[in-house]
């Protein structure tokens, strides 16, 4: 990581999200209001750059709005964090005009710090919002300083500059122009074994897409020989090209499914990455199904 300056922090607010803000500070006139922020922290020798990829913004059950403070109901805030996946970044709120953190604000952080010691960076978000339709973005990032011990000491504080905010569109989870060529290159790398439209792609949860394809497999028994109808299906992560593409053999009415193998996603960020990427799902087809469908496994996918 680069000495800890403020030029080499960068923050990235999903568009949407920032727009959920701004109608919420807009909604109430004349008092503050805000929400948490989840995301992603990426800290390499570049600097640090902070991704806000979701806000969740309490009602007014579970929250105090006033024209000088804002808080929320701590049991929601501890249902958020308990079954929230993404990183907890810190929170946003509104000011009415009167600019960047408040001596309280920075209390709070320090009070964070305090009672989470496993954490090391907290952003503060703030949408100063004197008058409709006239609104300031001021963003700080708080990090934890150690002192020659090691132990936790206090912390800084970094204003981050407006050409260091940017703003992205929902990119999550693989889109279909991308999955446009997937589908183009099975049929290639497969040959003759389906067609374009055999092919079929799903979405389960949320942002999660599924591609899925016949694959007939021939299965000896003691008896004769039996051709198994399987689906393969290839499942692209929420966050594409993050995390994982999972491989996966099916019964034809998907409930029995299991995994052979997984890949990191990045694996098909590029377009010509793609076909590399097919060729070996066929070589892992083609060595590991028949292996895989040994008795009882076979039985269970015709059920």
């Amino acid at each position: 990581m680069l000495e800890n300056q403020a030029e080499t922090i960068f923050v990235e607010l999903n568009r949407s999200v920032f727009n959920e803000m701004i109608e919420e500070s807009t909604k109430w006139h004349g008092k503050e209001t805000g929400g948490m922020m989840f995301g992603k922290i990426y800290d390499n020798e570049s600097g640090l750059l902070i991704k806000i990829v979701k806000t969740y913004i309490p009602s007014v059950e579970e929250s105090i709005r006033n024209n000088t403070y804002f808080e929320i109901n701590p049991e929601y805030a501890r249902l958020i964090l308990d079954t929230e996946k993404l990183l907890y970044l810190g929170n946003w709120h509104k000011h009415l005009g009167y600019g960047g953190p408040s001596y309280g604000d920075h209390q709070q952080i320090r009070e964070f710090f305090t009672l989470n010691p496993h954490k090391n960076t907290v952003v503060s978000l703030i949408i100063d919002l004197p008058i409709e339709d006239t609104h300031t973005v001021i963003a700080e990032v708080y990090r934890r300083e150690k002192n020659e011990e090691g132990t936790e000491n206090t912390f800084q504080t970094f204003r981050i500059a407006e050409s260091n905010i940017s703003y992205y569109s929902e990119d999550v989870g693989i889109t279909k122009e991308q999955l446009s060529p997937i589908k183009r290159e099975l049929i290639q790398v497969f040959e003759s074994k389906f067609k374009i439209e055999d092919i079929h792609h799903f979405f389960s949860t949320p942002n999660e897409a599924i591609l899925s394809f016949p694959y007939d497999v021939v299965i000896e028994t003691e008896e004769h020989k039996k051709t198994l109808e399987l689906l393969i299906l290839i499942s692209f992560p929420p966050e594409f090209p993050e995390d994982q593409i999972y491989i996966d053999i099916s019964s034809q009415d998907l409930s029995q499914r299991f995994t052979i193998e997984k890949h990191p996603a990045n694996v098909l960020y590029e377009e010509e990455l793609i076909n590399p990427f097919l060729e070996l799902l066929k070589a892992t087809l083609e060595e590991k199904i028949s292996n895989l469908l040994k008795e009882p496994l076979w039985k269970l996918m015709v059920k």
